[in-house]
Protein backbone atom coordinates (compact mmCIF):
# COMPACT_ATOMS: atom_id res chain seq x y z
CA UNK A 1 0.00 0.00 0.00
CA UNK A 2 1.39 3.56 -1.34
CA UNK A 3 1.62 6.39 1.25
CA UNK A 4 -1.08 8.63 1.85
CA UNK A 5 -0.69 11.72 -0.40
CA UNK A 6 -1.47 14.81 1.86
CA UNK A 7 -1.17 18.55 1.73
CA UNK A 8 -1.63 21.84 3.18
CA UNK A 9 -5.08 22.38 1.54
CA UNK A 10 -7.64 24.73 1.99
CA UNK A 11 -5.12 27.70 0.70
CA UNK A 12 -6.07 31.38 -0.38
CA UNK A 13 -5.76 32.12 -3.77
CA UNK A 14 -1.84 33.68 -4.77
CA UNK A 15 -0.45 30.76 -1.32
CA UNK A 16 1.50 27.98 -2.67
CA UNK A 17 0.65 24.43 -2.53
CA UNK A 18 2.81 21.89 -0.70
CA UNK A 19 2.11 18.06 -1.53
CA UNK A 20 3.56 15.64 0.80
CA UNK A 21 4.09 11.58 0.41
CA UNK A 22 6.17 9.39 3.13
CA UNK A 23 9.50 8.62 2.70
CA UNK A 24 10.00 5.26 1.36
CA UNK A 25 13.29 3.82 0.49
CA UNK A 26 14.72 2.98 -2.97
CA UNK A 27 11.05 5.05 -4.29
CA UNK A 28 10.57 7.16 -7.50
CA UNK A 29 7.29 9.28 -6.90
CA UNK A 30 4.73 10.36 -9.65
CA UNK A 31 2.15 12.99 -8.85
CA UNK A 32 -0.14 14.46 -11.58
CA UNK A 33 -2.95 16.79 -11.10
CA UNK A 34 -4.94 19.74 -12.43
CA UNK A 35 -3.59 22.06 -14.87
CA UNK A 36 -1.54 19.67 -16.62
CA UNK A 37 0.50 19.01 -12.62
CA UNK A 38 3.13 16.70 -13.11
CA UNK A 39 5.76 15.90 -10.71
CA UNK A 40 8.48 13.32 -9.75
CA UNK A 41 9.36 14.89 -6.75
CA UNK A 42 8.44 13.22 -3.41
CA UNK A 43 7.05 16.69 -1.83
CA UNK A 44 6.75 19.17 -4.12
CA UNK A 45 5.55 22.84 -4.03
CA UNK A 46 3.31 24.96 -6.49
CA UNK A 47 3.59 28.57 -5.62
CA UNK A 48 1.35 31.63 -6.52
CA UNK A 49 -1.54 29.31 -6.40
CA UNK A 50 -5.00 29.78 -8.75
CA UNK A 51 -8.30 28.73 -8.53
CA UNK A 52 -7.04 26.02 -11.85
CA UNK A 53 -4.76 24.54 -9.18
CA UNK A 54 -7.67 23.14 -7.10
CA UNK A 55 -8.77 19.52 -7.13
CA UNK A 56 -7.41 16.15 -6.77
CA UNK A 57 -3.69 15.24 -7.09
CA UNK A 58 -2.62 11.48 -7.43
CA UNK A 59 0.11 10.01 -6.31
CA UNK A 60 1.86 6.38 -7.25
CA UNK A 61 5.45 5.65 -5.81
CA UNK A 62 7.42 2.80 -8.01
CA UNK A 63 9.80 0.56 -5.84
CA UNK A 64 11.95 -2.06 -7.71
CA UNK A 65 9.56 -2.43 -10.77
CA UNK A 66 6.38 -2.16 -9.04
CA UNK A 67 3.79 0.31 -9.05
CA UNK A 68 1.51 1.14 -6.40
CA UNK A 69 -1.96 2.08 -6.69
CA UNK A 70 -2.58 6.07 -6.95
CA UNK A 71 -3.53 7.69 -3.55
CA UNK A 72 -5.41 10.96 -3.91
CA UNK A 73 -5.56 14.35 -2.04
CA UNK A 74 -8.05 17.08 -2.70
CA UNK A 75 -7.04 21.09 -2.59
CA UNK A 76 -9.17 23.77 -2.41
CA UNK A 77 -8.21 27.08 -3.38
CA UNK A 78 -10.46 29.74 -1.90
CA UNK A 79 -10.49 33.55 -2.43
CA UNK A 80 -9.10 35.99 -0.23
CA UNK A 81 -12.43 37.15 2.43
CA UNK A 82 -13.88 40.71 2.39
CA UNK A 83 -14.92 42.20 5.22
CA UNK A 84 -17.34 45.22 5.84
CA UNK A 85 -17.83 46.69 9.23
CA UNK A 86 -21.62 48.39 9.28
CA UNK A 87 -23.91 50.00 12.09
CA UNK A 88 -23.72 52.82 14.63
CA UNK A 89 -26.12 54.53 16.26
CA UNK A 90 -26.42 57.45 18.88
CA UNK A 91 -26.88 55.94 22.34
CA UNK A 92 -27.43 57.51 25.80
CA UNK A 93 -24.07 56.64 27.81
CA UNK A 94 -24.31 53.51 29.51
CA UNK A 95 -26.60 52.19 26.87
CA UNK A 96 -25.47 49.60 23.93
CA UNK A 97 -26.21 48.71 20.03
CA UNK A 98 -25.39 46.59 17.84
CA UNK A 99 -22.32 46.38 14.71
CA UNK A 100 -22.61 43.95 12.30
CA UNK A 101 -19.48 42.54 10.22
CA UNK A 102 -20.37 40.89 6.53
CA UNK A 103 -17.39 38.87 5.62
CA UNK A 104 -17.45 36.70 1.73
CA UNK A 105 -15.57 33.47 1.70
CA UNK A 106 -16.10 30.34 4.05
CA UNK A 107 -15.55 30.35 7.55
CA UNK A 108 -14.40 30.41 10.50
CA UNK A 109 -13.31 33.79 10.77
CA UNK A 110 -11.05 36.09 13.22
CA UNK A 111 -11.62 39.97 12.67
CA UNK A 112 -9.85 42.61 15.10
CA UNK A 113 -12.26 45.73 15.50
CA UNK A 114 -10.58 49.07 16.51
CA UNK A 115 -11.98 51.54 18.62
CA UNK A 116 -9.41 54.14 18.66
CA UNK A 117 -8.31 53.19 22.21
CA UNK A 118 -5.54 51.02 22.19
CA UNK A 119 -5.21 47.39 21.17
CA UNK A 120 -8.08 46.11 18.58
CA UNK A 121 -10.71 43.50 20.02
CA UNK A 122 -10.18 40.13 18.12
CA UNK A 123 -13.63 38.61 17.65
CA UNK A 124 -14.34 34.76 16.19
CA UNK A 125 -17.28 33.84 14.60
CA UNK A 126 -18.45 31.05 12.09
CA UNK A 127 -21.54 32.46 10.51
CA UNK A 128 -21.69 35.61 8.42
CA UNK A 129 -23.10 38.31 8.94
CA UNK A 130 -21.97 38.44 12.34
CA UNK A 131 -23.65 41.04 14.93
CA UNK A 132 -22.25 41.49 18.50
CA UNK A 133 -22.70 44.60 21.31
CA UNK A 134 -20.67 47.46 22.20
CA UNK A 135 -21.15 49.96 24.87
CA UNK A 136 -18.89 52.88 24.85
CA UNK A 137 -18.65 54.73 27.54
CA UNK A 138 -17.46 58.05 25.06
CA UNK A 139 -18.27 58.91 21.52
CA UNK A 140 -16.53 55.75 19.19
CA UNK A 141 -15.69 55.16 15.73
CA UNK A 142 -15.30 51.34 15.19
CA UNK A 143 -12.98 50.75 12.60
CA UNK A 144 -12.07 47.04 10.75
CA UNK A 145 -8.47 46.25 10.63
CA UNK A 146 -8.00 43.08 10.41
CA UNK A 147 -10.26 39.86 8.68
CA UNK A 148 -9.33 36.50 7.82
CA UNK A 149 -10.75 32.99 7.57
CA UNK A 150 -8.94 29.53 6.57
CA UNK A 151 -5.74 31.38 7.43
CA UNK A 152 -6.42 33.70 4.45
CA UNK A 153 -5.82 37.44 5.04
CA UNK A 154 -8.93 39.27 3.50
CA UNK A 155 -9.49 43.13 2.56
CA UNK A 156 -11.23 44.90 4.89
CA UNK A 157 -14.33 48.69 4.86
CA UNK A 158 -16.66 50.54 6.49
CA UNK A 159 -16.74 52.52 9.63
CA UNK A 160 -19.31 52.10 12.57
CA UNK A 161 -20.09 55.38 14.89
CA UNK A 162 -21.52 55.67 17.89
CA UNK A 163 -22.59 58.59 19.26
CA UNK A 164 -23.04 58.76 23.23
CA UNK A 165 -24.57 61.48 24.51
CA UNK A 166 -25.58 61.91 28.31
CA UNK A 167 -29.13 61.13 29.66
CA UNK A 168 -31.16 64.11 29.17
CA UNK A 169 -32.34 66.07 32.47
CA UNK A 170 -35.85 66.74 33.48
Amino acid sequence: MPPPATSNSPLCVGGTLQLNAALVGGAAYHWIGPNGFISNVQNPQIPNIQHTNAGTYSLTITVDGQTSDPTTTEVTVVNPPVGILAGGAAICKGDSTQLTVTVTGPGPYSAAIGSGSGIPENIYFSQSPHTFWVKPQVSTIYTLNRISNIGCSGTTSGQAEVTVRPHPQP
